[in-house]
């Protein structure tokens, strides 16, 4: 029986079939599976002991602890941990042995990584499928990621927005335990909290990172000399340019809101509070964008794009000195001309 991660649970609640095999690059996963496995079995009184066959040779020990009884427990929970899903003829003779009569008061767990398309069409694979459950652990990505995020998250009792979410995932590029990691530092720093981006910024990274608002609010505050120093702070503790690039455009783009609802008559107090300005940043905002125009703000986002660019190596120049560039823009002065960074 071939069954998804997310539907372990629920077969369980069902019924315990004899053996159960997890495979995929996936170590986090992996754990999360066994560790449901061990929780039900353990409620009905499994007692769970470990294994690793790394030889030809430790076929015999999985022979013996599945024939024999627990001193402990007249159920036990085996798990498997194969060094490579390549087991070989006496690892395939020994569960294809196993499977045709498996022990009725013992539970066995085989966790290996990724499996070849030939493997998973083998004998003994086929033979387990037979008479237990094949769960394959596919890297999260897109909807099945965040939702995996959610999912911890609520488990710590913290709530974050989307786009606290999205920036977690660009920060941990995936690593599904950096990411677990980074939420239970959350759940520490910042309890019974709805977490947005910059929360987050402030708790994930440490404080040299966090600077980079500091930076955007130096610059909303026309601070020019601040500004460099906070950017040559970032570059020094080699920031991704990127992520400098990122909190620009955030806040760009905020200004420009802002701008466009004070264009269509809103009060400028009211088009603030409705962005969800911090009341400690509403006062530097506002005056940012009395200090210039809707068309100054979107044409300095346009500018963004170069960036971008140079940060890919499309075009030719520093990127550390056209993000100061943009910084003093965000400044509103501009003491670098754009040209130089053209290719």
């Amino acid at each position: 029986m071939k069954l998804r991660l997310e539907q372990l649970s629920s077969h369980l609640k069902q019924s315990l079939l004899p053996i159960y095999v997890i495979s995929g690059d996936e170590p986090l996963l992996a754990q999360e599976a066994v560790d449901t496995l061990t929780r039900i079995t353990h409620e009905q009184g499994y007692l769970r002991q470990r294994l690793s066959i790394e030889s030809p040779s430790d076929w015999q020990q999985f022979a013996e602890q599945t024939a024999s009884l627990s001193l402990f427990s007249s159920k036990e929970l085996l798990v498997v941990q194969l060094a490579s899903p390549k087991i070989g003829d006496v690892g395939s003779k020994t569960l294809r042995a196993y499977a045709a009569k498996p022990a009725r008061d013992k539970i066995v767990i085989v966790v290996t990584g990724k499996m070849e398309p030939a493997i998973a069409q083998s004998s003994w694979m086929k033979a387990l499928d037979k008479i237990g459950v094949i769960i394959t652990l596919w890297p999260l990505t897109g909807s099945a990621l965040m939702q995996w995020l959610r999912q911890h998250a609520k488990q710590l009792q913290i709530e974050l927005t989307p786009s606290a979410l999205q920036v977690l995932i660009e920060r941990t590029t995936g690593n599904l335990l950096a990411s677990k990691q980074e939420l239970e530092k959350l759940a520490l720093l910042a309890p019974n909290t709805l977490i947005d981006e910059r929360l987050l910024m402030a708790c994930v990274h440490d404080n040299a990172q966090f600077s980079l608002f500091d930076v955007i609010d130096v610059a909303l505050a026309g601070d020019l000399r601040a500004v460099v120093r906070g950017l040559s702070k970032l570059q020094a503790e080699q920031i991704e340019p990127t992520l400098v690039l990122w909190g620009f455009t955030k806040q760009v783009r905020e200004l420009i809101a802002i701008s466009q609802h004070v264009t269509d008559g809103v009060a400028l107090d009211v088009a603030i509070k409705n962005a969800h300005v911090w009341a400690s940043r509403q006062m530097i905002v506002k005056r940012a964008v009395q200090r210039h125009s809707l068309s100054y703000w979107q044409n300095v986002l346009s500018l963004a794009a170069i960036a971008d660019r140079l940060i890919k190596g499309v075009e030719r120049g520093d990127v550390w000195d056209y993000l100061l560039m943009l910084y003093e823009r965000l400044a509103g002065v501009e003491l670098i001309a754009r040209s130089e960074f053209t290719a």
